[in-house]
């Protein structure tokens, strides 16, 4: 059941009309100001998908985050990710960073992703998402960032030549539940919920992988040809985004995002 806009799950979540809910990290950034932490371009690039899931649910940085979530009124049951990204599409083909000058890309209206875009040399312009693939058929934008399966459900094969695998953003899920509601809870109660979704993260997580596999398939079977970066085109991109680091460590502070890249080192 359908219980509003992802914002205003949240926000019934935080209210406590919504006990819990499963949805990616974006909506919650205004309420958690901490969660920009997962705007850092590129910073998962080049990790698989059980050393992320290490870092974020079994690490010093799930101890961070977790208060974050705490102070804004919601509890963090957990990440659910299968090690899979935003890419993107594009009529240009991309095989270095020089191309990305100039390139006409669809982004989000978030000032991280805009400036990541822009350090890149691309020329970012936010469009409404119902309005994209005409914006690619028109040739108004030559490029957009999205998931497999958004780019094949959207038909974006239709409009776009290339799937370029530019691993810029982490697609992540969160499970949050109120926060008194959780307290309030049994003890026992709350080894139950801890344990359930702890299993179905594992088991959900297992299977993205092969489902962002099949959707790419889709996109090649339809004619779109893949673009892999190697890990030193990552680090060129991670250098070029230095500024967006800037921006995200004024905003939240350092600690969050150090304790993050130590986690994933290790």
């Amino acid at each position: 059941m359908q219980l509003g806009s992802d914002r205003e799950m949240v926000e019934g979540v935080q209210a406590g009309d919504i006990s819990i809910v499963l949805l990616q990290t974006a909506p919650a950034a205004s309420f958690v100001p901490e969660l920009a932490v997962f705007d850092l371009p590129n910073v998962f690039s080049k990790y698989d998908a059980a050393t992320i899931d290490r870092a974020l649910n079994k690490s010093a940085f799930t101890d961070l985050i977790n208060e974050a979530y705490a102070k804004a009124g919601f509890v963090n049951l957990g990440y659910l990710q299968g090690g899979t990204f935003r890419e993107t599409s594009s009529n240009k083909n991309i095989t270095k960073l020089e191309d990305f000058k100039g390139l006409k890309i669809r982004t989000m209206e978030n000032k991280y992703h805009m400036a990541y875009w822009q350090a890149l040399g691309a020329n970012p312009t936010p469009v409404i998402f119902a309005e994209l693939y005409m914006a690619l058929q028109q040739g108004l934008v030559e490029a957009e960032e999205n998931a497999y399966d958004t780019m094949f459900n959207a038909k974006f094969m239709e409009v776009q030549k290339y799937v370029i695998n530019t691993h810029h953003l982490l697609y992540l899920n969160q499970f949050i539940m109120n926060k008194d509601l959780y307290e309030k809870m049994p003890a026992d109660y709350q080894k139950i919920m801890d344990e359930s979704v702890a299993e179905a993260t594992a088991d959900v997580s297992s299977k993205l992988g092969a489902f962002g596999a099949t959707n790419l398939k889709s996109l090649t079977d339809a004619g779109m040809k893949v673009v892999d970066f190697t890990p030193e085109m990552f680090d060129q991109m991670i250098e070029k985004a230095k500024p967006v680091y800037d921006m995200i460590r004024a905003d939240i502070g350092d600690k969050l995002v150090d304790t993050l890249l130590t986690e994933l080192e290790k």
